[in-house]
């Protein structure tokens, strides 16, 4: 749930270190090993880097080769389906210090790579190569959660994964976890409204747009669109900033 759903969340709307760094501060709050929890939330980092965030590299890469971008997107992602399927396993052996922990969660396991790749390829194809890792993320989180608590008798002591301690949580309100969330949730509202759709909604938002022209060596001129709104990169900003509000922090805080 943390290592490979919340992380490959992250990982499609920010980027950039935090899908490793926030799992591995929860998984160690829970009491997980450090060690273990660092390595298993690295591998979990592995498969979801292909998209990035929001899906950016894969959409660089397909204007600089010239391909659609919904090919380009289904074919990494069957590039890295056996990956969707093991890596999960692989979590649940580092974290559980061998083959061993698996048993007893092999179907739930099973159930989360599967649900995982499925959603990933069939939005890449459709969608382009801003929402699978979205899609694919969400899918296996409510998966793994919904089987979690389907789930009928306990794991046998022997194997079972101990943590160092446990404590009492209290629930959280849900104004409290959307105000805790309310960034990453504006990321994916805003990407699901600028993607095909919503082609009303993406089609008045790329109004908004600027070319710029460049003199190339040879004489030729390449012009460059820049669309101020339906940009991943501008997407995140304005998310950040509105959830930054809801948060509570200050304008000038967030600058500085």
């Amino acid at each position: 749930l943390i290592s490979w759903c919340f992380g490959g969340f992250l990982e499609a709307a920010a980027g950039y270190g935090t899908a490793v760094a926030i799992p591995i501060g929860i998984l160690i709050a829970l009491g997980f090993n450090p060690l273990k929890a660092a390595i298993a939330s690295l591998v979990a980092n592995t498969v979801p880097t292909a998209f990035g965030a929001v899906g950016i590299p894969v959409s660089i890469l397909a204007e600089q080769v010239n391909l659609p971008v919904f090919t380009l997107g289904g074919t990494i992602i069957m590039q890295l389906a056996l990956f969707n399927i093991l890596l999960p396993f692989v979590i649940i052996c580092i974290i559980g210090g061998g083959l061993k922990a698996i048993r007893g969660v092999f179907f739930i396991t099973l159930i989360c790579g599967i649900t995982t790749l499925v959603p990933q390829y069939f939005v890449a194809i459709h969608l382009g190569a801003e929402l699978p890792a979205f899609a694919g993320s969400l899918v296996s989180l409510f998966a793994v959660a919904i089987l979690g608590r389907l789930r009928n008798g306990k794991t046998a002591p022997e194997w079972r994964i101990e943590t160092s301690h446990t404590r009492e949580t209290t629930p959280r309100s849900a104004k409290v976890l959307f105000r805790v969330g309310s960034i990453y949730l504006f990321i994916f509202i805003f990407i699901l409204l600028c993607s095909p759709l919503f082609p009303a909604v993406k089609a008045a938002a790329s109004q908004l747009a600027s070319v710029l022209h460049f003199t190339l060596a040879d004489g030729k001129t390449l012009a460059l669109k820049i669309e101020w709104v339906t940009t991943p990169g501008m997407l995140i900003i304005f998310a950040t900033l509105i959830g930054g509000f809801i948060q509570g922090a200050s304008a000038r805080g967030m600058l500085e």
